[in-house]
């Protein structure tokens, strides 16, 4: 059973739900009607547990979605207006993703595929579906996990009249368990009739019932307790026993690090990175005979190359599916263990693949433990960019502005922080304080691996290259401090990042 409780919900000065109170009771499905703005859609995603009320509070089973978070979602599946899903997963790779992420057997999912009548469009990659088919993997995705909780918003809009019909008779088929059915519709004429319960919602709060055989003229009836309408008799049907836990967090940990590095081979810049370290590679191989030219090749390849394409990398995983976030956030995982999942597979990946920017090169006689140490390094680069490219993508409102911003940050981080710093030190008065520019020099992951790298590459002496304490001891520990510098850059990012995660409401 879902309760809500005078749930309030503001956005700025525009208050949309003024205390919103109804209950849906098992066996039945209960219909939130009412005109556009009326708060219908908002009052869905506080009850999904997508956003938060000001105030008030929303109990599936006696489980509050703000005390069991976890244990909350896992009684609900939701169905939101218009799903989105990423556009190169097919649909029995989006279905085998979710059935992982709740603990549901494979079997579940052939079956799903049956009812939603995509079993011929299961091997089809969702970016090629109409928004009918999108609509149908939806309701495979609601059908799933067997939830005692649906939640649909406007769920008939992008169905053809056929779907729409087939839609009544499997939602009649679910409450009949005893599952408790809450959904939205405008579509008044095609739910007269088929709802045990309808709630006219009005100017942010449930004015009171609806006759369910009169939806063609949406007139409130009077009610003593309009915010409480009582359980129909006919509704007492409660013997099927539902899946309620939370599936573990370490399997869903694995479903997601799974699916993401899956993404990660099939991201654009990632290929395109790919095929720019194979060519300076076979460069390596080219010039076999200057090991020196080698080495000054790879190192600007890892300048200029590894922090753009690592950020780009970072931002298109952060965007690829944050049209399916309403989907994936309604799910029984911590948004932390997303996040975590995609920094993790695509920092990995793109290790990987950065090894063939220097491998080719051990085979005309670099040095082993030089061409090791590179890598290293440049890999703890590399996780500095994707976590600011994750960071700038789950900040951003859209793609187009993530890319934008990324962009923006790279080029602060590797031209306008040197050129403040540097200017910084020709004041006369700054000349006094050497150590503070220089501070800021190593505070820029960029400057720190480009310095050590640098100085590795020419085996230059610290104490001939610097006469301040603070850059001879830069120069002498410049290993270490690139790595702790690195370190707490991406530590920070992915702090940031989860914050806003935690935060985001869909």
């Amino acid at each position: 059973m879902i309760r809500a409780v005078d749930l309030t919900k503001s956005f700025g000065s525009h208050h949309v739900l003024k205390g919103v109170s109804f209950e849906a009771f098992d066996g039945n499905i209960t219909l939130l009607i009412g005109s556009n703005g009326a708060g219908k859609t908002t009052t869905m995603r506080l009850v999904a547990g997508l956003a938060r009320p000001n105030s008030g509070y929303v109990e599936i089973n006696g489980y509050s979605a703000k005390k069991d978070g976890r244990r909350y979602r896992s009684l609900l599946s939701f169905l939101p207006q218009s799903p989105a899903f990423h556009p190169r997963f097919t649909c029995r790779q989006i279905l085998k993703f979710y059935a992982v992420l709740r603990g549901v057997p494979a079997s579940r999912i052939q079956e799903v595929l049956a009812i939603s009548g995509l079993e011929d469009a299961a091997d089809k990659q969702s970016g090629h579906l109409s928004g009918g088919m999108r609509q149908r993997l939806g309701l495979a995705l609601l059908l799933l996990p067997e939830t005692p909780v649906l939640l649909l918003d406007e769920p008939g809009l992008s169905l053809d009249p056929e779907w729409r019909e087939r839609l009544q008779v499997i939602l009649h088929a679910e409450s009949a368990k005893g599952r408790a059915v809450l959904a939205t519709t405008h579509l008044l004429a095609e739910w007269n009739g088929r709802a045990n319960v309808c709630l006219l919602c009005e100017d942010g709060i449930i004015k009171g019932t609806v006759n369910p055989h009169a939806l063609t003229f949406a007139v409130a009836e009077e009610t003593s307790t309009p915010q409480s309408p009582a359980k129909p008799a006919d509704a007492k049907r409660t013997e099927t026993k539902f899946s309620s836990q939370p599936p573990r967090e370490t399997h869903a940990f694995r479903a997601i690090l799974g699916r993401e590095i899956h993404a990660s081979f099939m991201n654009r810049f990632l290929q395109t990175f790919t095929v720019l370290a194979l060519a300076g590679g076979l460069a390596s191989v080219w010039m076999s005979d200057n090991l020196e030219a080698i080495a000054h090749l790879t190192l600007q390849a890892c300048l200029y190359g590894i922090p753009l394409f690592a950020m780009l990398l970072g931002v298109s995983s952060a965007r690829m599916e944050s049209e399916e976030w309403p989907m994936l956030f309604s799910q029984p995982v911590r948004r932390s263990s997303i996040f975590l999942g995609k920094f993790l597979a695509a920092w990995g990946v793109f290790a990987l693949l950065l090894a063939i920017l220097f491998v080719p090169g051990l085979f005309v006689g670099a040095p082993v433990g030089g061409t090791f140490m590179r890598w290293i390094e440049s890999t703890g680069l590399g996780a500095v960019f994707i976590a600011l490219g994750l960071c700038v993508g789950v900040a951003a409102a859209d793609r187009v502005r993530a890319l934008i911003s990324g962009l923006v940050a790279w080029l602060l981080l590797f031209f306008a922080f040197d050129l403040f710093a540097l200017g910084l030190a020709g004041w006369t008065f700054m000349q006094k304080f050497p150590g503070f520019w220089i501070a800021l020099l190593m505070l820029n992951p960029l400057d720190a691996f480009r310095i050590q790298a640098l100085f590795n590459l020419e085996q230059i002496p610290a104490e001939t290259a610097a006469k301040a304490p603070l850059a001879a001891w830069w120069l002498d520990n410049a290993n270490s401090c690139f790595f702790i510098i690195a370190a707490l850059w991406t530590a920070l990012l992915l702090v940031l990042t989860i914050r806003r995660m935690n935060r985001l409401e869909v």
